[in-house]
């Protein structure tokens, strides 16, 4: 039964004195009526008004409504059940589809069941309900026990959960280590271990690695690693392929137990555009799978070496560290001019054929105030009128006012002009840490390791168009002002520092990282970016990355303008992916200002050609196309055995125990061992806000209308 309670946002003696002036009020407008009605009549007046008076009154107090429900919730068991493709592997201790399916089946749920309520889960990627076992395809392309955990822990109360099981080969791919999750749980979480945790005799490429943009004619290196496992003395073909044609190969030979091997090549690309090159390695009788013996990379081959032009303000160690990053990149010709006076420069003086010939500039610190007129002019019809791409390094003399000169190419917008200086450190954006200019490479804290830099006072926001890659951060945490921007219009890119002194990154992270040269390799990527050839296409569209796991999403994102480069909001853009006579189609969202995103879901294995178009108002404006593939990397095979020391690790911090799969007969006297399972009650609250609702109001006139339409009747004046 529910309890109703009234509460006043005052006294309830003012409720009381409200009644008592209600009535009060009546009595006396009816004490003497003319005509005279007859007593009856006059008290049913006086109970309207009193009634009418009363309700306008309370209204000022504000009336809340209060009803609180109780319901008397069993203790429930939440069981989560990996659905990742690794547990369709088939191991020694036999197939682990089957061993799940039977535990999920068998008298062990029967014995849970009179524990509590058995609420089912399955999991991959992310959380979802299971309606019965049968609904287990074991298909999912990843692994995120961390993320699972995240979201039961949103339902223990709701649901009053007091223990999960979680059944799983305990080989994440995604997400936090699921540890930290499991220390975090308020409930234990008893594991049951699918699978031989021995290693597995199998044979894989676990890494490729290479350069994402090479260029026509050079020799690129490729490294690949190669593990093997319960193998002694065989030997095997490494096979480096572009696309289906073979380009080298070399003989292993397997030591016996566990290793892995490191196998390099070389090679030289013919021509232009997106390639992919394949390292494989031949398959041996026994292995677990061999669905990862081949493992891809794709590359984008240019046609030649970038010309670069270096503007500096005036001498410093930004500018001479900038240079130096530049003119150890093979793939730059750089040609440098720093400011020595208001006329001159210390190389000479740039000429407008230099800018011509130019096909990225680098602006560091520069213009100054003093900066040349006709200099400046020369450089924005290079950068505005044949839109050419630009690195702004800004410094705390840069004349903001002159740099507005490249108003259309700058990815940000300024404030007024403010030299206080203050240090400041780098936040990259999570969602940015994959965007290949931020990528550098080996550990992921590289970024977050590096030391301060210097910004001024002066405010900086991101233009529509633009993107923030990172922003500032201070002790007191991070902030919203952007440190690193890019933009990319039209195939038209910029990138913009707002912050100056990043000479630092190099020199103050030897000590730290004295293999990663942070800025070498910020620099060289920004390069890369910015001068990754593209036609100017009203039109583009791109996949978020180029290779996809099985069962992932392939999302894409669009731009698309008219043919003044303006964006265009409400473009029809459909895109068609193709594999062999195979078709897929979906329509791409807009999301604002130009852009679009959308997905295809549940494509199968392969590699996919896809081509896009957007028509406006029955205009078609333009079209793109490119490709993508599906499960040529599967993260759910390069670890093959189950992981037992996390299952253990995770039952250990939660408070409960770990379990094999054969051992599963004891869960049910586990559990009571180690929890006291009691019913919850739980309350349940709903608000009504009786001042705010239409229907008093109506009430209200209600009852001040029949007292009007009865002193009519009654011929009261």
């Amino acid at each position: 039964m529910p309890q109703v309670k009234l509460l006043l946002n005052a006294s309830s003696l003012f409720f009381v004195l409200a009644a008592i002036v209600a009535v009060a009020f009546s009595i006396v407008a009816y004490r003497r009526t003319v005509p005279p009605i007859p007593s009856g009549k006059k008290w049913l007046l006086i109970t309207l008004r009193s009634v009418s008076l009363f309700l306008l009154l309370s209204l000022f107090l504000e009336p809340i409504l209060g009803v609180v429900y109780k319901e008397d919730k069993p203790p429930a068991l939440a069981i989560l059940v990996d659905n990742s493709r690794s547990m369709s592997l088939v191991d020694r201790t036999g197939e682990r589809a089957e061993h799940t399916r039977d535990l999920l089946a068998g008298k062990n749920i029967a014995k849970l069941s009179e524990l509590g309520k058995l609420k089912l889960y399955r999991f991959a990627e992310t959380l979802k309900e299971l309606p019965s076992p049968d609904s287990l395809h074991f298909d999912g392309g990843g692994t995120d026990i961390s993320t699972a955990l995240k979201l039961i822990k949103e339902k223990i109360d709701e649901e009053n959960i007091q223990a999960v099981i979680l059944v799983t080969d305990g080989n994440y791919n995604l997400g936090e280590n699921p540890v930290h999750e499991a220390g975090r749980l308020s409930i234990p979480i008893f594991t049951i271990g699918i699978g031989d945790s021995a290693e597995q005799k199998d044979l894989l490429v676990t890494k490729v690695a290479a350069n994402e943009i090479v260029y026509v004619s050079s020799r690129v290196p490729l490294d690949a690693t190669v593990k093997s496992s319960g193998f002694d003395g065989e030997q095997v073909e490494v096979a480096l392929s572009e696309d289906s044609k073979q380009l080298d190969r070399q003989t292993l030979t397997l030591r016996k137990g566990t290793w892995e091997y490191t196998v390099k090549f070389a090679f030289e690309p013919k021509g232009e555009g997106l390639k992919r090159y394949s390292v494989s390695v031949s398959r041996l009788e026994g292995e677990i799978t061999t669905a990862n013996n081949t493992r891809s990379v794709l590359v984008k081959v240019l046609k030649s070496r970038m010309k670069v032009v270096l503007l500096g303000g005036a001498p410093s160690p930004d500018v001479a560290f900038v240079r130096r990053a530049l003119e150890e990149d093979k793939n730059v010709e750089l040609r440098s001019f720093v400011q020595k006076d208001a006329r001159n420069f210390y190389e000479g003086e740039p000429t407008p054929e230099t800018f011509r010939e130019a096909e990225c500039f680098v602006l560091v610190g520069f213009p100054l105030s003093n900066s040349r007129g006709d200099i400046l002019r020369e450089l924005q019809t290079e950068i505005e009128q044949r839109r050419k791409p630009v690195l702004f390094l800004l410094s705390r003399n840069v004349d903001l006012n002159k740099l507005r000169m490249f108003d259309s190419s700058l990815p940000f917008v300024s404030g007024p002009a403010k030299l206080d200086e203050a240090t400041v450190y780098l936040q990259v954006l999570e969602g940015q840490r994959t965007h290949p200019i931020m990528k550098l490479g080996g550990s992921r804290n590289l970024w977050s390791n590096l030391p301060p830099i210097y910004k001024t006072g002066t405010s900086f926001r991101p233009r529509p168009e633009a993107e923030v890659l990172a922003v500032t951060r201070i002790q007191e945490g991070t902030t919203d002002e952007p440190l690193i921007i890019s933009k990319n219009v039209a195939g038209v890119r910029s990138v913009g520092v707002t912050g100056y002194g990043i000479w630092r990154w190099k020199l103050l992270t030897q000590t730290t990282e004295p293999s990663s040269d942070v800025l070498h390799l910020f620099v060289s990527n920004c390069i890369r970016w910015l001068t990754t050839r593209e036609e100017s296409k009203l039109v583009k569209i791109v996949p978020t990355k180029e290779v996809f796991t099985g069962g992932e999403p392939v999302e894409l994102i669009g731009q698309v303008y008219d043919r003044m480069y303006k964006p265009v909001e409400d473009a029809e853009v459909k895109v068609i992916a193709r594999k062999n006579s195979e078709t897929h189609e979906t329509i791409l969202s807009p999301t604002g200002n130009g852009r679009y995103e959308g997905a295809f879901d549940a494509l199968g294995d392969g590699e996919y050609e896809f081509s896009g178009s957007a028509v406006f108002e029955g205009d078609r404006l333009g079209e793109d196309k490119g490709r993508f593939s599906v499960g040529a990397l599967d993260i759910e095979l390069q670890q093959t055995r189950m992981n037992k020391p996390l299952l253990e690790q995770i039952a250990y911090q939660s408070g409960a125990k770990y379990l094999d799969a054969q051992a599963a007969d004891h869960l049910a006297d586990k559990i009571k061992e180690s929890v006291k399972l009691a019913s919850k009650v739980l309350r349940y609250s709903n608000e009504l806000q009786l001042w705010s609702l239409p229907a008093i109001l109506l009430l209200i006139i209600l009852f001040f209308v029949s007292e009007w339409y009865l002193r009519k009747q009654c011929g009261l004046l």
